[in-house]
C-alpha cells in the first residue's frame, strides 16, 4: 500500500485504504492484495474505478433472437451501444451482460447513441471470429430508415434519387464530433427516397416530410447524419 500512497495518495488516500480493506485491489490471477503485500519489480496490480451513480434511462431493450452463437436485439434511441463517458451501466452492452448473465457478450457492430435499430452481438468467443470476418469484408448489409424534410434546405441543389454520398470523414476525439474534410473518401452511403407525406405545419405553412432508406457501406461515427446534412437535410 505504501507504493500506492506514494504514487496516488494525493488523489484519494482514504479511498486507497478502503479498496485494500475491501479486497478490491488484486494482483496476478485476481488474488486480492492487502496493505502489507510486498510488490516486486514490474508487478502488475489492478483495480476497478468507482462508478458514479447513473440515472436509469426509461427505455427497454427488446430481444429479437438468441441462440448459442448470437444475440439480436432492438436497441432503443438514447442508449449507447458500449460504455463510454458518463454512460457505463446505462449502455446496451452492460445492461445485456447483467440481465442475461453473459459476461462474454460482445457487439459485432455499433449504433450511435441517438440511433435505434437492430444490434447484433456475439455470445460465443469460439465462433465470434467468423462473424467479425463478415463485417471486416463488408459482407453484412445494413439498412436504416429516417424521416426528414421532403426537400433539401434553401441553398442546396435538388437531389436525384437514389443518391450515393462519398466523402472523407474524421472525428474529433475531444468532442466526439464528425465532419467532412478534403481527401480520399472513406465513407459511403446510398440514400433512397421511399415516400413523401404531409408532416403538418411548419413556420406557418404546410410541411412535406419524407421517408428515406439509408444504406451505409462504411461505418463512420455519425455517418448517416453527416451525409444527410451534406445534401441539405436536417440531421
Amino acid at each position: 500500500m505504501d507504493y500506492m500512497m506514494h504514487r496516488w495518495g494525493h488523489i484519494d488516500p482514504q479511498g486507497i485504504e478502503d479498496r485494500f480493506d475491501a479486497g478490491e485491489i488484486v494482483g496476478e490471477g485476481g488474488a486480492p492484495l492487502d496493505r502489507r503485500t510486498p510488490l516486486e519489480e514490474h508487478t502488475f496490480i489492478w483495480y476497478y474505478r468507482t462508478l458514479p451513480p447513473e440515472t436509469r434511462m426509461p427505455v427497454e431493450i427488446n430481444i429479437l433472437h438468441q441462440d448459442e452463437h448470437l444475440l439480436v436485439v432492438d436497441k432503443p434511441h438514447f442508449l449507447p451501444t458500449t460504455p463510454g463517458g458518463t454512460y457505463i451501466q446505462e449502455s446496451a452492452l452492460v445492461r445485456l451482460r447483467n440481465h442475461l448473465d453473459l459476461p462474454d457478450l460482445i457487439p459485432m457492430h455499433r449504433l450511435d447513441r441517438m440511433t435505434a435499430g437492430v444490434l447484433l452481438l456475439s455470445t460465443n468467443p469460439e465462433t465470434r471470429g467468423k462473424y467479425q470476418v463478415l463485417f471486416e469484408k463488408r459482407q453484412v448489409q445494413k439498412e436504416y430508415e429516417c424521416i426528414s424534410a421532403a426537400a433539401p434546405a434553401a441553398g442546396f441543389p435538388a437531389v436525384e434519387f437514389p443518391a450515393v454520398v462519398r466523402n472523407r470523414m474524421t472525428k474529433s476525439r475531444s468532442y466526439l464530433l464528425a465532419e467532412v474534410i478534403d481527401g480520399e473518401p472513406n465513407a459511403e452511403t446510398r440514400i433512397e427516397l421511399l415516400r413523401t407525406f404531409d408532416g403538418g405545419t411548419h413556420d406557418g405553412g404546410a410541411a412535406r416530410r419524407a421517408l428515406y432508406r439509408l444504406e451505409p457501406h462504411t461505418g463512420k461515427t455519425h455517418q448517416l447524419r453527416v451525409h444527410m446534412a451534406s445534401l441539405g437535410w436536417e440531421s
